[in-house]
């Protein structure tokens, strides 16, 4: 496996000195990384529509949801950056390339998501397997923490520390589920999925506001539900942007 992975790296950094990737070399990228994290093409295909869907849904959810605020919600372009014909185009951030393998990623200086739909593709199918679900809302609960980063941004309460950002994100993605709990588009196993993927995403010790750390499993999944508990009202006191963010605490 580990070989897999090395060979479809050099595939990667090949196609991306040349400055784009050819039609052959894009189909064996997708078969070797379709094979790596276990999943079809059918499972990636999910993946890519559930982000567009998250990305019209939180177009319309946040729009509405910033407008007392006074402030425009402008939903992120968001782009499987995993697949090779766009890993040029996506990966891209200022001035510099941020890396999307395995990991999904905002990036403020384009308003774009790009995120590596193999990965979610796995993720889901992991979690799936896990909870006896589908396992569809591991990858949408990843995508809407992405959304909440480009929230935060756009409404001016980002922090200077990592930790509170994705504490804040997480608690987005939770108010996310809160809505689709009002409108009657929550499947029975959707909050499981998501708490299983904060689990299996977060880091291994628990972090402090201080810090430039993602959280443990506890916190990830606890801010996850403060969002669920009270929706985007809940997660977002307008204070000034360098003073850290946390949840409030489960009752």
């Amino acid at each position: 496996m580990r070989v897999i992975r090395v060979c479809a790296v050099f595939l990667m950094a090949a196609g991306a000195l040349r400055g784009q990737a050819d039609q052959y070399r894009g189909e064996w990228w997708d078969m070797i990384r379709l094979f790596d994290n276990g999943v079809t093409e059918l499972d990636l295909k999910r993946v890519e529509k559930h982000a567009e869907w998250v990305r019209e849904y939180l177009g319309r959810t946040w729009y509405w949801f910033m407008l007392p605020y006074g402030r425009h919600y402008d939903a992120p372009f968001t782009v499987d950056g995993g697949r090779l014909r766009y890993s040029n185009l996506s990966w891209k951030c200022g001035d510099g390339k941020v890396a999307v393998l395995d990991n999904a990623y905002y990036c403020p200086a384009s308003n774009s998501i790009t995120y590596d739909g193999f990965f979610l593709a796995g993720l889901s199918k992991k979690i799936g397997l896990l909870n006896h679900s589908p396992g569809d809302f591991a990858a949408i609960t990843s995508l809407a923490h992405e959304s909440g980063h480009a929230l935060q941004y756009q409404l001016g309460i980002r922090s200077g520390y990592v930790f509170p950002n994705e504490q804040n994100a997480d608690c987005f993605a939770g108010a996310m589920t809160y809505q689709l709990r009002l409108a009657g588009l929550l499947h029975p196993t959707d909050v499981a999925e998501a708490k299983a993927a904060l689990t299996l995403l977060a880091d291994p010790k628990r972090a402090s506001p201080l810090e430039n750390a993602h959280g443990d499993a506890g916190q990830r999944v606890e801010a996850f539900m403060s969002g669920y508990r009270t929706g985007a009202d809940g997660c977002t006191p307008l204070k000034p942007a360098t003073l850290p963010w946390l949840p409030p605490r489960q009752k």
